[in-house]
């Protein structure tokens, strides 16, 4: 739906470009399941689907840590960073705790408003502003 009401695309780029994104994510039945019959992390997959299937620069993906946890949020930041390889989408995420994310370009740490750590740091000098 997306695709049909935001891009503007036919219907047959739609079905193409959803099964693209169904087969980059892992789940290439997803068209045919309902919701309920999905797991935790499988809805999470979809819902990045749905983001990535109108190829966006950056992708906000708020509060990752609310619903998974363990090997589901590992495995959901590992999608994360080969969307970011493969697709060129930028993630930008929130989270309520410390997430370890190994590899990540930038990793901004946040106290009551104010940044108190970054790392991983990587701007080159010409996008530097001021």
């Amino acid at each position: 739906m997306p695709l049909l009401k935001i891009s503007v695309v036919s219907s047959d780029e739609a079905r193409i470009r959803t099964q693209a994104v169904l087969d980059f994510i892992g789940l290439p039945d997803a068209m045919e399941r309902q919701i309920d019959g999905l797991s935790m992390f499988e809805q999470h997959k979809v819902a990045l689907a749905r983001a990535l299937v109108n190829r966006p620069a950056v992708l906000i993906v708020e509060n990752i840590d609310s619903a998974l946890g363990g090997e589901d949020l590992a495995r959901f930041v590992e999608l994360l960073q080969r969307a970011n390889r493969e697709l060129g989408t930028t993630p930008v995420v929130t989270a309520l705790s410390e997430v370890s994310v190994p590899g990540a370009d930038c990793v901004i740490r946040m106290a009551n408003g104010a940044i108190v750590e970054v790392s991983n740091a990587t701007v080159n000098k010409g996008d530097a502003a001021a």
